[in-house]
């Protein structure tokens, strides 16, 4: 049976991507794309492997997640994507530690990666309807 947190986090998910999709530009989906095809790819990991196998696929793919919206972040005059990359790196730090513990102990961090995903994707949601609403243009790249 699927916790109550496991339905909240697909349900914020969607939610999010709806929203971001709707709200952001080509760049902007681009990044949310990457963060669904992360959560797609690590709900497979957590069902077809064991613990361990599980937890260093997800933390493979969350690091790529990490760089590619670091990256992002980087060129993007947007602020979400500092923040998501933020909380994304507060939630793989809690895998990382999960995949080092190795005892019955390591469902405490493996639970506080999972809780760390709903700020980043609230992050997202909120500051794509700000940018939106105040009429934020995204220069990826532009000069200074």
């Amino acid at each position: 049976m699927p916790s109550i947190y496991l339905l909240a986090f697909w349900l914020v998910l969607i939610g999010a991507w709806a929203v971001g999709w709707q709200a952001g530009d080509r760049h902007d989906r681009r990044a949310i794309a990457a963060i669904v095809l992360a959560a797609v790819l690590s709900a497979v990991s957590y069902s077809f492997l064991g613990t361990t196998a599980a937890l260093m696929a997800v933390s493979v793919i969350d690091v790529a997640l990490l760089i590619a919206i670091g990256r992002y972040a980087l060129v993007s005059d947007r602020y979400w994507p500092l923040w998501f990359a933020g909380f994304h790196a507060v939630s793989l730090f809690f895998t990382l530690c999960a995949l080092a513990i190795q005892n019955e102990w390591q469902m405490i961090p493996w639970r506080l990666s999972g809780f760390w995903s709903l700020p980043a994707l609230f992050a997202m949601t909120i500051g794509l309807l700000i940018d939106r609403r105040a009429g934020v243009v995204n220069r990826v790249g532009a000069e200074s």
